[in-house]
């Protein structure tokens, strides 16, 4: 028992997220003043996950299943709310946007112990006018795969600090 938890402290201790990196074009304007966005879903794969549960002797039978587009749709709606939370607002043509966010998730997949996980996610911001990169964001995986909502928490409080 003794190394058992010691074990799971180790792991607290470094972190079992997800690490990110950022970087911002020099001679751009800051972040703030590209608050009208369009998204891109770049790229994102993944897999199916179903899971089933049963009992003969009771008659009870439950199935789910999901598969990992649905998870990048909803990957999608929880980075749009953060991202409103900081002040951007989301428009539906390019032409009516000042940035353009390329949003690239990597396989996802279900765990059945910390639900759906995701190696890396990227967020690159394009200037609408010109195709310039004004930033960029990447996370990495540190010890353990990180769930969609930590890649997507880290994304978007790197993004509000440089906003």
């Amino acid at each position: 028992m003794k190394r058992y938890t010691i074990g799971l402290m180790f792991i607290f201790l470094i972190d079992c997220g997800a690490t990110i990196d950022s970087t911002t074009s020099p001679n751009t304007k800051p972040l703030r003043n590209y608050n009208k966005i369009y998204v891109n879903i770049v790229n994102s794969s993944g897999a199916v996950s179903r899971s089933t549960i049963s009992s003969a002797e009771l008659g009870i039978h439950s199935q789910h299943f999901m598969q990992s587009d649905n998870q990048m749709k909803q990957a999608l709606e929880l980075f749009q709310f953060e991202l409103m939370k900081i002040g951007f607002q989301f428009v539906g043509q390019k032409s009516e946007a000042n940035a353009i966010i390329d949003f690239t998730i990597g396989q996802i997949r279900h765990d059945p112990l910390t639900g759906w996980i995701a190696d890396q996610a990227t967020v690159k911001i394009l200037n609408s006018n010109n195709g310039q990169i004004i930033a960029y964001f990447k996370t990495e995986t540190r010890f353990i795969t990180p769930t969609i909502k930590t890649l997507i928490k880290k994304l978007s409080t790197e993004i509000m600090n440089i906003y």
